[in-house]
C-alpha cells in the first residue's frame, strides 16, 4: 500500500509475478494438470496474500471515501475513532512493533484483522446510509429566504430521502430529528403550540440519547447547531404563513 503525495489517497498494488501465478495455474488445473506438492504450497500462500491484498484493497477504498461517507456535522463526534483507523493504516506493524512485510504471513494477516477491527469500529459509529450513499434532505440543503421556497419546503416527504434499517446509528439519529422537524413544517404554530413543545422535546431528547451512546455533548456542537438552524427554518415557515393570514384578514 502506498499514499499519494498530493491527494493523499491510499493505493494497493498486486506484483506482476503473483498474479501471472495464480492465473496461470487456474488455467492449468481448468485443463486437470496435476499440481506439484511444492507448487500446491506456493499456490496456497499466494492465494492467502492474494486475498490479504484484496481486503487491504476494500480498505483503501473506504479510506479514501471517508471524508465524504461521513456528514460534516457528524466528524467531530468520531474524529477519535477515524484517528484510531488511520493510525493502524499508516503504520502496518506487527505485535512486537516490526514493520509487517509480504514475506511474513502471520504478521500480514494479524495487520489486516487489526484493520478490520479499526474499520468496523468507526462504522458501527457511523452506519452509511443504503447503497448510493447519504443524501442531503431538502430540509438540510434549502434556504428558506421566501414564501414560495417556504411553500415548497413544506410540501417535501423527508422519507423519500432517507432509507435506514432499524441498525443505524448516528445517521439514523440526524435522519429521525430531520424528520421530525420536517413534520413541524405543517404543524401550524398558533393553533398546535403542544405538538411544537413536544416536537422539540423529542430533539432534546434525541441529543440526551446520542450522549449516552458515548458522543459527548462539547463533540455534538456542530451537529447541534445544524439541528438549530433546520428547526429555526421550520419556524420561519411558520412565521411566513401567520404573516400571510393576517394579510388575508386584514384584506
Amino acid at each position: 500500500m502506498r499514499f499519494d503525495d498530493t491527494t493523499g489517497a491510499a493505493h494497493v498494488t498486486f506484483s506482476e509475478a503473483l498474479v501471472t501465478l495464480l492465473t496461470n495455474t487456474r488455467r492449468l488445473e481448468s485443463l486437470g494438470i496435476r499440481l506439484t506438492s511444492t507448487l500446491q504450497q506456493q499456490l496456497a500462500a499466494a492465494r492467502r496474500l492474494h486475498r490479504h491484498g484484496l481486503v487491504l484493497h476494500q480498505v483503501a477504498d473506504f479510506y479514501n471515501e471517508l471524508s465524504t461517507r461521513i456528514l460534516p456535522c457528524h466528524k467531530s463526534m468520531l474524529l477519535a475513532d477515524a484517528q484510531a483507523f488511520e493510525s493502524v493504516l499508516l503504520a502496518p506493524r506487527d505485535g512486537g512493533g516490526r514493520a509487517v512485510t509480504w514475506d511474513n504471513a502471520p504478521a500480514v494477516e494479524g495487520y489486516v484483522r487489526r484493520l478490520q477491527a479499526a474499520v468496523q469500529q468507526l462504522t458501527d459509529r457511523n452506519r452509511f446510509c443504503d447503497a448510493g450513499g447519504c443524501t442531503e434532505c431538502i430540509l438540510c440543503i434549502v434556504c428558506v429566504d421566501t414564501h414560495e421556497e417556504s411553500t415548497l419546503l413544506a410540501q417535501a416527504h423527508p422519507t423519500q430521502t432517507y432509507k435506514h434499517p432499524p441498525s443505524r446509528q448516528l445517521q439514523l439519529w440526524h435522519a429521525s430529528m430531520v424528520e421530525r422537524i420536517a413534520s413541524l413544517l405543517t404543524t401550524d404554530l398558533l393553533r398546535n403550540k403542544e405538538a411544537w413543545a413536544a416536537g422539540v422535546k423529542e430533539l432534546r431528547a434525541m441529543f440526551a440519547s446520542t450522549e449516552l451512546q458515548g458522543f459527548g455533548r462539547a463533540a455534538q456542537g456542530a451537529w447541534r447547531l445544524h439541528i438549530d438552524y433546520q428547526l429555526y427554518k421550520a419556524l420561519q415557515v411558520q412565521y411566513c404563513q401567520v404573516c400571510l393570514c393576517g394579510e388575508s384578514d386584514c384584506a
